[in-house]
């Protein structure tokens, strides 16, 4: 009701800001004050836009998560539905926004077990990818890391890779503020293309990922974990002199760091 009142008059601004809060609540935990801030944000894009329009997605999506977190799945499912058709035909929506009502619907059908749903979703996910023009969002980003880490997890290791280069690709974009988050996700992609058997190609991001590493941190927990993944990898290799001194490294780094 404060929001309301405090910006009678900024109907876009109003929405925008309770599209904020809605999200911070999402964070939190708070997922019914997350719902109902989302909800007041699409009653207003409704009036202003009319039923069809971008911002009236990204608050059906935001309702989605919330509902979602609540374990509304049903409702969840049904608003990121919406969401998703209403910004497939859209004028003014970006491939970045159809990409994350995608992602969200994923998700919910995920914890549905609709897995086949998913699986059918995801390839069009893929094929947006493709055409994903580099949006700097990082919302956007945590979105595909998100989504890589379910598809690892799951064994879809080609997808997993896919989608962690696509995040590569966005963090590369978006520079230095970024930097020990294109670490990360050059060793994640490693364990992917490890999980495959292609070993020197995962050598390859482990060595990139720990360069990274060290020159942002280098008596970061985070570069021990770099230094133990390649030298292991090194030893699966037959490669114990180059292996051996990594792993004295990371054992006198998890020392001092602790």
């Amino acid at each position: 009701a404060r929001v309301g009142n405090e910006l009678t008059g900024q109907p876009e601004v109003q929405a925008e800001l309770m599209r904020t809060i809605g999200g911070t609540f999402g964070d939190l935990g708070a997922y019914g004050r997350s719902d109902a801030m989302y909800r007041g944000a699409e009653t207003i894009e409704r009036e202003l836009h009319g039923g069809h329009h971008p911002h009236v997605a990204r608050a059906l999506r935001g309702r989605a998560m919330a509902l979602s977190g609540e374990g509304k799945m049903a409702e969840a499912e049904q608003l990121a539905r919406e969401s998703v058709e209403m910004l497939k035909p859209a004028a003014g929506a970006t491939e970045q926004e159809l990409g994350a009502a995608i992602t969200t619907l994923y998700f919910v059908l995920l914890a549905q077990s609709k897995v086949t749903e998913a699986e059918v979703l995801l390839q069009e996910f893929l094929q947006t990818l493709k055409k994903q023009p580099g949006s700097e969002n990082p919302n956007f980003t945590a979105s595909l890391d998100a989504l890589a880490s379910v598809l690892k997890r799951d064994g879809k290791l080609g997808e997993a890779e896919s989608v962690f280069r696509a995040v590569l690709a966005l963090e590369q974009k978006m520079g230095s503020t970024n930097e020990m988050d294109a670490s990360a996700t050059l060793n994640n992609l490693g364990m992917v293309l490890r999980a495959q058997g292609r070993l020197a190609d995962a050598e390859e991001m482990y060595h990139r990922a720990l360069a990274i590493s060290r020159k942002a941190s280098r008596d970061h927990p985070f570069v021990a974990n770099q230094l133990y993944n390649l030298a292991k990898l090194l030893y699966d290799q037959d490669k114990p002199a180059d292996a051996e001194p990594l792993l004295r490294e990371a054992v006198a780094l998890r020392q001092k760091v602790q």
